[in-house]
């Protein structure tokens, strides 16, 4: 079953060359598309399309599940083999989950990077394959002026279950349409009907996917309403574009121009203060208030280049909220159930933040740092299998700039084995996450 990972890079650009494929077939005057169509016709293809051919070996691969279900089944528990075919049966069932689960991060990833392309000065560090988007989508964002000046005497208790200053978001601020990442990566790029195929092959393996990034927040003392201050300076509330990591949250707005029109998703700047930032606290305040209160420390530039946080820095306090105040009691109860939806990926984030705060091998840590023995060793396998120096497709295109790089048969060994370190990190992240939830 160890073989089967070969598939991971063809299963990572299937999607990209079946529509690569289906715009030369389209086009009037293609040499390529003109042989691909002529080729097609051939009795030799018996009616199969280019892209059949393509899809048929992820066909198969989503088959072997099965295949090797049955075989078990069929297999007596007093035969010598009954083992092995169970063990075939899971090692395949695994092997699966992880190449579908490498291929949808690859497409969050290149989601993540067409949209900070449409953000002015996005850090060259942030978008990167480790550091998982949780969700996104417009809110309006409240910056709490005075939360020391106005603590009531009565502490109450927080989303990680320390007493911490009573704190309350502002309910002043239009209402927003909340955006999934499910949806909007659905809606990333438009397929025709051909390559819908293709799409619903891959999707195929879902079956065997790792579940969603998520946690489990059962075990964790919730925090009720909260009594806060009757009184609380705000700074005006600001439409922004929330962006919730693994590790940290991005806060964009639109730069000013004298012509509403000209405010398009492409003229977006990173918010000076606490646009990037870990959250130290959740609160949800979405029944009373229709807001939710986070506790931020913001980055800077240079901590996300080290892939390292400070241990010192100055923690603000936000409000975030869809309602308006003149909303009728219908809107709201829409609004605060749209707010809700954030509570998950922001104590995912927080979870991490206070994580990397309290344990000694991972402090102050964020999602990009190097883990440098795992990957030292992933890289030593690789080698002794004959493969070189495994390089990303990133790192490749630099060396084509440069001029150093090789030919194309070693350009494809260098990916092949980037692919497989690619694997084994996420097979040990699927096993490491499995492993706790069984503690």
């Amino acid at each position: 079953m160890a073989k089967l990972e070969i598939y991971q890079p063809y299963l990572v650009k299937l999607e990209f060359v079946a529509t690569r494929i289906e715009h030369l077939v389209a086009q009037e005057k293609s040499d390529i598309g003109d042989f691909i169509k002529l080729q097609e016709r051939s009795s030799a293809c018996q009616g199969w399309s280019l892209e059949k051919y393509l899809v048929e070996p992820v066909q198969r691969l989503s088959q072997y599940p099965d295949f090797f279900h049955r075989l078990w089944h069929a297999t007596p528990k007093s035969h010598p083999d009954y083992l092995s075919t169970l063990s075939v049966l899971h090692s395949a069932k695994l092997t699966i989950r992880v190449l579908s689960e490498v291929k949808d991060r690859e497409d969050e990833y290149e989601f993540v990077k067409d949209m900070f392309s449409r953000i002015a000065d996005v850090p060259s560090q942030l978008p990167c394959r480790d550091r998982r988007l949780l969700m996104h989508g417009p809110v309006a964002c409240a910056r709490v002026e005075n939360d020391d000046d106005l603590r009531v005497t009565r502490p109450s208790t927080n989303v990680h279950g320390f007493p911490e200053p009573l704190k309350s978001p502002s309910p002043d601020s239009r209402p927003r349409h909340n955006e999934k990442l499910s949806n909007a990566l659905k809606g990333w790029r438009g397929r025709s009907g051909s390559v819908q195929s293709t799409a619903s092959t891959a999707a195929s393996l879902q079956s065997f996917r790792t579940a969603p990034s998520s946690f489990d927040f059962r075990s964790e003392p919730q925090a009720g309403p909260r009594n806060s201050p009757l009184l609380r300076v705000e700074s005006p509330a600001v439409d922004v574009q929330l962006f919730v990591f693994t590790d940290l949250i991005m806060m964009a707005s639109a730069t000013n121009h004298h012509d509403d029109s000209q405010r398009t998703s492409a003229n977006l700047r990173i918010l000076d203060d606490f646009g990037l930032s870990r959250i130290l606290s959740v609160t949800d305040e979405t029944d009373r208030r229709s807001s939710i209160s986070i506790d931020l420390v913001p980055l800077t530039a240079e901590e996300l280049e080290r892939g390292h946080a400070n241990s010192k820095g100055q923690v603000l306090t936000v409000s975030l909220s869809h309602g308006t105040s003149r909303s009728s009691v219908s809107e709201a109860s829409m609004q605060c159930a749209i707010l809700k939806e954030w509570l998950g990926p922001l104590r995912q984030c927080c979870q991490h933040a206070l994580r990397s705060l309290s344990s000694p091998s991972v402090k102050n840590y964020l999602a990009h740092a190097p883990k440098e023995s795992e990957i030292s060793q992933s890289v030593l396998s690789i080698l002794a299998s004959g493969l070189p120096f495994p390089k990303s497709p990133s790192m490749q295109l630099h060396g084509v700039e440069l001029g150093q790089a090789g030919d194309a048969e070693q350009q494809e060994r260098e990916e092949r084995g980037w692919w497989s370190l690619r694997f084994h990190e996420v097979l040990r992240e699927i096993q490491g996450r499995e492993a706790a939830l069984l503690r």
